[in-house]
């Protein structure tokens, strides 16, 4: 069944069916939309921001949303915010994969700050952290998850949002989804909620936000942006020529910068270019959906304690073979990626396989999770992934047994047959 105890739409039957139906080809063919925030880019890119923004805000009130490991990096832009004449009201009580309690009361702390500008400084965490404290804020009784895909919110009355991405992996700053955890399950879940109001109105891309970043948020963060291209490119239900492009550019150039910033990970253009990447990501999937990539890795890296970037990565290979037995779209994403001739599903699963691994990382679950472990939670994980509304925007929507042999197939790394 259905979750529908939190009161989030999109776990709800008829809103997977319409936002189902909404992504059908004929639909596609009558209506379509391209939602992005205004994007800046460089070192310079938030003064220039707030030059032109300072003269437009009355309040000039700036609530910061961040964690308590980037709270330095925010700290450093605060005097820029202060030299265009923001008060500025700093909040470190995001985390990873933020719980909804949580993201509450850090909206409690904005109802008493009322700012005009609310700004995430962190990863995809601090950013959804913002993007669902926001919601609280402008609507305090409106439980977070609850308004339903293409109805008006009513957003912007109070505040606009600013993000500022010092990752390179979820492109949250571009996007109009928002993931949380529920903590109220055993085990606690991740909840996906997807509207057009929350994509942010700018999104501020400084390259030496990112220079810090450790060897593995490095690679955790690039195989997010990994997944969410492919997975944008694949769904061929939702795609059009806008997201192919950036999807294509975006794994591109993951393959490109991403050894390149492991080799010298001082190397400022190449961080430049993954945070590109991972906005080309994020704006690709906002308008074309996620699918399988997603729903997969929200049920076990949850379940199993993965980040999020390695698990949603890992299920690439897999959810590509399973999507090739009932569409042909991949033959298109070969053919972009230099697969010209040969067995070209093969060649192209080697290709992200190989990559993958080139990183350390192996593809196969039970290099994460002992075989007892796994067993024990297969159903629940199942169960999770099913009903994760991202397999409602699947080109191919697995029912519950499928996804546990999809899930089986994952741990001891074998292709799906079927």
């Amino acid at each position: 069944m259905i979750m529908a105890s939190i009161g989030w739409s999109l776990y709800k039957p008829s809103t997977r069916l319409l936002v189902a139906a909404s992504g059908s080809r004929t639909m596609r063919r009558l209506q379509g939309y391209f939602l992005c925030p205004k994007i800046y880019m460089g070192s310079l890119a938030l003064s220039t921001t707030l030059l032109g923004l300072s003269s437009l805000m009355k309040k000039k009130r700036a609530f910061i949303v961040t964690d308590k490991a980037i709270r330095k990096l925010a700290e450093e832009i605060l005097p820029v915010f202060r030299l265009f004449g923001f008060e500025v009201y700093l909040c470190d009580k995001a985390e990873p994969e933020p719980p909804i309690g949580v993201v509450e009361e850090i909206a409690r702390e904005m109802l008493q700050f009322e700012p005009d500008l609310i700004v995430a400084v962190g990863g995809g965490s601090a950013i959804d952290s913002a993007k669902g404290a926001w919601l609280k804020y402008e609507f305090p009784n409106l439980d977070i998850g609850s308004p339903v895909p293409l109805t008006t919110i009513g957003l912007r009355s109070k505040a606009i949002l600013m993000a500022i991405p010092t990752t390179a992996g979820t492109g949250s700053e571009a996007t109009a989804a928002l993931v949380l955890t529920d903590t109220t399950t055993d085990p606690p879940r991740k909840v996906a909620h997807l509207h057009q109001e929350l994509v942010p109105d700018l999104a501020i891309l400084i390259p030496e936000m990112t220079m810090e970043m450790p060897k593995e948020l490095t690679i955790g963060t690039a195989l997010d942006v990994l997944a969410h291209a492919f997975d944008s490119y694949i769904n061929r239900n939702w795609a059009n020529p806008l997201t192919d492009s950036l999807s294509i550019g975006a794994i591109k150039t993951v393959f490109k910068n991403l050894p390149k910033v492991l080799e010298d990970p001082r190397n400022f253009e190449a961080r430049f270019n993954m945070q590109i990447a991972a906005t080309m990501g994020g704006l690709a999937f906002s308008n074309a959906s996620v699918g399988l990539t997603h729903a997969l890795g929200h049920a076990i890296g949850k379940v199993f304690r993965i980040h999020h970037g390695k698990a949603v990565g890992i299920t690439i290979p897999y959810v590509l073979n399973f999507i090739a037995h009932v569409d042909d779209g991949y033959l298109n994403l070969a053919e972009e990626l230099g697969i010209h001739d040969g067995d070209r599903l093969e060649k192209l699963t080697r290709k992200f396989v190989d990559f993958i691994e080139s990183l350390g990382v192996s593809i196969a679950l039970k290099a994460y999770v002992n075989e007892e472990e796994f067993k024990k939670n297969l159903e629940i994980v199942a169960k999770y992934a099913f009903e994760d509304p991202t397999t409602a925007q699947s080109i191919r929507q697995p029912g519950v047994d499928e996804m546990r042999k999809l899930v089986e197939y994952m741990y001891y790394g074998r292709m799906p047959d079927w």
